[in-house]
């Protein structure tokens, strides 16, 4: 019977992380813990945000798998990706993986999880996009004049209109519309309700 073969993949987001051995060293951990008595014969790492497709060492560990007939270990299924597409490509390609934190990793639990590490990703963003806009100069003074506003019961494109004739401009620096009013107010009713 011949030896398993095990190729290694890591991944860290930022420079300094790779640079710290931040995440890394832990990832280096699980992979030994888990093919203990394997052999591992390479490894390859990427400085790279989760969130892009381009990663060139993926790419030469996935055409070494494919070489030495080896299986791709990943600590974590979210160090390969947080995208539904991408991982069902790498399943598509014909080379074997494992990922340390879902050892009965399969083809049908495979999808649940992607699709669960894509929705964290996706959650993430707008929370931030929001953060953003939220902290935004522009938008919290005119936040602060739709709510002397509200009182009088404008419509949103009254809103817009005295928005614009006033001079305020959005985030980006454009006139505001119904819409970015709509939005604005929805950020002050969910700061009353807190």
């Amino acid at each position: 019977m011949k030896k398993e073969k095990y190729v290694a993949y890591y991944r860290v987001s930022t420079q300094r992380q790779g640079q710290s051995g931040l995440g890394l060293e832990a990832q280096k951990e699980e992979i030994q813990r888990t093919i203990s008595g394997k052999e591992l014969i390479k490894s390859f790492t990427d400085i790279e945000s989760g969130s892009k497709a381009n990663r060139p060492e993926l790419d030469k560990a996935l055409a070494y798998c494919k070489k030495e007939d080896a299986t791709l270990i990943i600590a974590k299924l979210d160090r390969l990706s947080r995208d539904v597409s991408f991982i069902f490509n790498l399943r598509d390609s014909g080379v074997k993986f494992k990922a340390c934190d879902l050892p009965d990793l399969n083809t049908v639990t495979l999808g649940v999880f992607a699709s669960f590490a894509q929705y964290e990703r996706d959650k993430k963003g707008t929370e931030a996009i929001k953060r953003k806009a939220n902290q935004n100069p522009n938008n919290q003074r005119a936040m602060a004049y739709i709510e002397m506003m509200i009182p009088k019961h404008y419509t949103l494109e009254q809103m817009a209109n005295e928005l614009n004739n006033s001079g305020f401009k959005t985030s980006r620096g454009k006139e505001f519309t119904p819409m970015q009013v709509s939005r604005l107010k929805k950020r002050i009713d969910s700061c009353r309700v807190d």
